[in-house]
């Protein structure tokens, strides 16, 4: 039997307000930690992920290539490690790009996205077929385009991460 892994609540600055599993998400949406993983792979392009149909929130949508909620005690750098191992197969060399908070009706979290420091072959990634469709390797430009022309297909959630690692990457 697996044990439940827990979350940490957030206040707007930040700070621990209260630790539930993590399954409480779906019954009450709060603020938490979140790491988002967009790798770099060949010709200036990076890999994102099409999500499962099955997956809660925002099945069936474009999303950065690796993410999930960053665990009690776990800082966000650790947690993106274990999605990748997770989502992908192995872990990635990671490095710090930026951060924002979401804090919308449909979700609520402190984001902090890494990419690569090298670059990764995409067929090389091993999708756990439970969270990820396939991947797919855009250039930031192409991603644009596609997030102005079917802003649908992407989670809420992922415009604004791509939206803020383009501004620094």
């Amino acid at each position: 039997m697996c044990k439940e892994e827990f979350i940490e609540e957030l206040d707007i600055n930040s700070n621990i307000i209260s630790v539930y599993p993590k399954s409480e998400l779906k019954n009450r949406m709060f603020l938490h930690k979140c790491s988002l993983v967009i790798p770099r792979t060949f010709n200036n392009k990076f890999i994102f992920s099409k999500r499962s149909k099955t997956q809660y929130p925002f099945p069936d949508t474009w999303i950065c290539c690796i993410g999930g909620k960053v665990l009690k005690n776990e800082s966000y750098l650790d947690g993106a490690i274990r999605e990748s191992i997770e989502e992908v197969g192995f872990k990635l060399n990671l490095k710090k790009i930026c951060h924002f908070v979401y804090d919308k009706k449909d979700y609520k979290a402190f984001f902090m996205i890494y990419t690569t420091e090298e670059e990764i072959d995409p067929n090389n990634l091993k999708p756990d077929p439970k969270e990820i469709q396939y991947f797919k390797s855009f250039s930031l430009e192409e991603i644009k385009k596609e997030i102005c022309k079917n802003p649908q297909k992407f989670a809420s959630t992922s415009i604004d991460a791509i939206n803020c690692f383009i501004k620094y990457i």
